[in-house]
């Protein structure tokens, strides 16, 4: 793809977006039915073209249906959001159409063993496919599957588009803001009460003032608000969703939706991701216990009564206090040292040393807003591997958390070309404001590298077949590798050079870099014991075969937190997880983390900027996406099956 065969996202209008929606799936209709009324001779030859069809379909969803999640104009985002409901629709009903199913079945049992890896894994993918959308099963059954499929895309849709518009907030006044930091009070939005600023419920205003502010009713109220974001809306949408899960599950002959969702996953079955998520649980009770012991000692000593108990809104606040008192380190005075273009200009040129990439910039990109970054990548020898769009700010209607989005995933063409991936990496950084440009706090970095990791790995694919590029692996492992890649951002040799100040340009002092370095792991358990209740609380929601008390589950999960539940809150209607694509599978991010663990020991004992490594990690476990199985992977880089043990032991829990 030349730089001028980029999609111009510019000109898009909410009238093109249908018109080329309608003009793509009427061409991939089209071509199905030609494949299914005249296919080639050969099962590999009939999925080869069909995995081109799905290849550009993903592309047509590129075009207008990711729109919906960051376009400036909300009547693009209404049209995309139908653009996106409708190729999601379309590549889930794929599957279920009994003429193709009929030629591929006819082709599959004609032919022999097949004997290339790549081939026979996509003859496996589809054969699983078409049975695990019914067919075998009577006509009536299938119709049924149909309708229920179509039903679930738009219900899905319709959560996560709840959730981004969900628009919310507190106006508060000086003193109810106390302990916010100056620079985060000036770039908040006057409130509709004179004399008031208004704190709304995206991530990069939430965040900061759940962090510092010193009011715990406002905490309380802010937390509140967000465990109900989007309740109303949303809480039909989820229990129709859970519905339409379940009936699925019963139609094709599984015991629930977990069952199904995990058996293409490393998991491969419910009870294996329960068993990790009970394993890690049981490894975190005891510190767990003593953190929040800690917890409510800096809770007296902030002024609550001695009898005080640990609440859910004090977590974020304490937890603060904790590492400044552990670490000596104010989140808010350390982003002065990490200015966005530094931190950008350091990771492209790190990711560019270790894995042979170039990264380069691509002025008046066509992107959909025009605050939009665009990198060229380039291997070693020249050749343009793929593009990635960075939107890195929030804006109204946007997309309201951080993630990774594919475009065009890279494929081998008919003529045996390469088609270059391109990607959007979307995230909700603190956003520049007037005299000071974005500064980030680090958690914030961390974040950049972990979603920025996603877009190399879908970017270096050199998968023949779009159906395994990049991160198509299985899903619990799809973290792992930006998992892996977070680890820099903790990396002396890294923040070294990255961190200096936005003014003086002063690099940071070599002392801090060391306090946070070592605190690399200081926030492992807070996240741990979240990661555990809404792991168990999704594979709770999704192996049940009737009707739930959703308050009851969410209870149930919350025990692992050790704090209480917070009563008459959904806290479900905005886990935006469950409708995603995480539905039964919010285990794989633990599940992940434990396996990038494993990898990072790799880089640090034979060198963690080593490029021989890089290239090795790259080679084994970038290129080949979804190819191979990812246990093959993780063993191949490795030398030897991924250990959970190592990511216990350098946690102290082991």
């Amino acid at each position: 793809m030349a730089r001028a065969e980029l999609f111009d996202y510019r000109h898009v209008t909410a009238e093109s977006v249908t018109a080329d929606l309608d003009a793509g799936l009427q061409e991939a209709n089209q071509r199905v039915d030609e494949l299914a009324s005249s296919p080639p001779g050969t099962l590999v030859d009939a999925l080869a073209r069909l995995d081109l069809v799905v290849a550009e379909t993903v592309a047509l969803n590129g075009r207008t249906g990711f729109l919906t999640l960051a376009h400036t104009d909300a009547e693009v985002r209404d049209s995309s959001q139908e653009a996106m409901v409708a190729v999601t629709t379309w590549l889930a009903a794929l599957p279920l159409r009994d003429d193709l199913a009929e030629v591929l079945l006819r082709l599959e049992s004609q032919q022999g063993e097949i004997a290339l890896g790549e081939d026979r894994r996509l003859v496996q993918h589809w054969m699983r496919d078409l049975r695990r959308n019914g067919h075998g099963l009577k006509p009536y059954i299938r119709d049924e599957v149909r309708l229920l499929r179509a039903r679930l895309a738009e219900l899905e849709a319709d959560f996560q588009r709840n959730i981004d518009e969900h628009a919310d907030g507190l106006d508060l006044t000086i003193e109810e803001l106390d302990g916010m930091p100056e620079s985060f009070i000036a770039r908040l939005l006057p409130g509709t009460v004179a004399g008031t600023r208004r704190v709304t419920l995206a991530y990069p205003e939430l965040q900061p003032a759940m962090a510092h502010c010193r009011r715990r009713d406002v905490r309380e109220r802010l937390m509140r608000k967000d465990w109900s974001r989007a309740a109303e809306t949303n809480l039909p949408v989820l229990t129709a969703g859970l519905d339409v899960r379940r009936r699925l599950a019963e139609l094709l002959g599984y015991p629930s939706w977990a069952a199904y969702a995990t058996e293409v996953q490393m998991a491969g079955e419910p009870v294996r991701a329960t068993s990790m998520l009970q394993t890690l649980r049981a490894a975190i009770a005891i510190p767990n216990a003593a953190r929040l012991a800690e917890l409510r000692s800096l809770l007296v000593e902030d002024g609550a009564p001695a009898e005080v108990v640990v609440e859910h809104w004090d977590l974020a606040y304490l937890e603060r206090l904790r590492t400044e008192r552990h670490v000596g380190l104010d989140p808010a005075a350390l982003a002065e040292y990490f200015p966005a273009d530094s931190v950008l200009n350091t990771m492209f040129g790190l990711m560019g040393d270790l894995f042979g990439l170039t990264f380069d910039n691509v002025p008046d990109p066509p992107g959909w807003a025009p605050e939009i970054l665009l990198r060229e990548v380039r291997d070693a020898d020249g050749s343009v591997l793929g593009y990635i769009h960075l939107d890195l700010f929030p804006r109204p209607g946007k997309f309201s958390h951080g993630g990774h989005f594919d475009l065009v995933r890279p494929h081998r063409t008919e003529d045996g070309s390469r088609r270059p991936a391109v990607s959007a990496v979307l995230l909700n950084f603190t956003p520049p404001v007037e005299g000071r440009p974005a500064l980030l706090r680090h958690d914030e970095v961390v974040g950049l590298f972990h979603e920025f990791g996603h877009a190399v790995h879908f970017t270096v694919s050199n998968a023949r077949y779009a159906r395994f590029a990049g991160t198509e692996t299985e899903h619990d492992f799809v973290e792992a590798p930006s998992q892996l890649m977070e680890r820099w951002a903790w990396e002396p040799l890294v923040l070294t050079p990255m961190a200096r100040h936005w003014q003086s340009g002063q690099p940071l002092d070599p002392a801090v870099i060391k306090r946070l370095t070592a605190s690399r792991h200081d926030g492992a358990l807070p996240r741990a014991t979240m990661d555990v209740m809404r792991g168990l609380l999704d594979l709770s929601l999704h192996e049940a075969i009737s009707d739930v008390d959703l308050d009851q589950l969410t209870r149930n999960a919350n025990e692992a937190m050790g704090v209480p539940y917070i009563q008459g809150r959904s806290y479900l209607t905005a886990f935006g997880h469950l409708f995603g694509g995480y539905d039964a599978g919010y285990y794989g991010y633990p599940w992940a983390e434990i396996i990038g663990d494993d990898m990072v020991e790799r880089f640090e004992r034979e060198g963690i900027l080593s490029p021989h490594v890089g290239r090795e990690f790259r080679r084994l476990v970038l290129e080949p996406g979804g190819t191979r199985p990812a246990e093959e992977l993780v063993e191949a880089f490795l030398g030897r099956p991924a250990d959970p043990q190592s990511f216990l032991r350098a946690r102290g829990w082991g």
